[in-house]
């Protein structure tokens, strides 16, 4: 067999596997979207998760100083969210339940937005804090 006819055979061979590429292409491109929109809706969680716990600690701060009035905490949380949640966070909801006398305690509840239609991304985060108080 001559070098030619060798040279044939291999580029018959190689004709033989046309369309491959576009085929591996179309099965890895929905895992390569899946990786790269996961990776996304991580770091949203993650970004709504870390607003709504500065929210809650802005409350705390606000809330336990002295004379502060019953609703300053949870006032401050929403006006936090007012200027930094939006967009991170939908559908908040601030309270005050589990505050005492002697503490303050501002739970910030928000949904993330997700990119996966019917999904949804629900956050609570609190901080509790001790009140000011003369002694």
């Amino acid at each position: 067999m001559t070098w030619g006819q060798r040279g044939q055979r291999v580029g018959a061979y190689l004709r033989q596997d046309r369309g491959g590429g576009a085929l591996e292409l179309a099965i890895l491109t929905p895992a390569i979207f899946l990786l790269i929109f996961g990776a996304i809706q991580a770091m949203m969680l993650a970004h709504g998760r870390n607003v709504a716990q500065s929210a809650a600690q802005r409350g705390v701060e606000i809330g336990r100083s002295y004379d502060a009035s019953p609703g300053a905490g949870a006032g401050a949380a929403r006006e936090f969210l007012g200027h930094m949640g939006e967009g991170a966070l939908r559908s908040t909801t601030v309270t005050t339940s589990g505050s005492t006398g002697t503490t303050v305690r501002i739970t910030v509840t928000g949904r993330v937005p997700s990119l996966v239609p019917g999904m949804r991304w629900n956050i609570t985060q609190a901080a509790t804090g001790p009140r000011e108080r003369l002694s």
